[in-house]
């Protein structure tokens, strides 16, 4: 009974706070639209969580969250948390396009993004957030679950496509 009531504790607690599904600039191979695509969580629990292989869905593709681990991005911010999963009580993280400090960069808006000092930096294992952010695209956030409960949460209404939320906040707008 204990075991139960530890683990109902732990769910519901990391939070999709803002998408980025529509980044100002061209679209393409290396352009910003293709690189810099993000979506930032927030742990409002009282534990850290280990965010190693939760997903995102945005309806068309499953991504399983994984560490950033290019240490270029402290060139800019030496505090921002790499190579690690763990997002503590209160914390921020930043779901970047794993295209995100891309060197054939082209179109500008290079690494345009200012983090806050210990921002723990993510992306997913392959080479797009879901198939590629749409501005109405709905997210869901769901945990790995070894003991068979899912922490999600979502970002507009995955099971009513026709409401319109989200709808897209427009070119560069998150």
């Amino acid at each position: 009974m204990l075991l139960t009531f530890l683990l109902l504790g732990a769910t519901g607690t990391v939070s999709i706070t803002e998408v980025m599904a529509n980044p100002r600039g061209p679209t393409g191979a290396h352009q910003p639209e293709d690189r810099n695509e993000f979506v930032e969580l927030y742990n409002y629990g009282p534990e850290p969580v280990d965010l190693f292989a939760w997903t995102i869905d945005d309806g068309d593709a499953i991504d399983y969250i994984a560490a950033w681990t290019d240490s270029s991005l402290l060139q800019d911010n030496p505090t921002l948390r790499i190579n690690e999963t763990w997002l503590g009580p209160g914390a921020y993280a930043v779901v970047l396009d794993p295209e995100y400090a891309d060197t054939a960069a082209l179109g500008g808006f290079v690494r345009p993004y200012r983090f806050p000092d210990s921002t723990l930096i993510l992306t997913v294992r392959n080479t797009t957030i879901g198939n590629g952010l749409a501005g109405n695209d709905p997210l869901v956030l769901i945990s790995s679950s070894a003991y068979g409960f899912a922490d999600t949460s979502t970002f507009g209404t995955p099971l009513d496509l026709t409401d319109g939320f989200p709808t897209d906040a427009g070119d560069g707008v998150s």
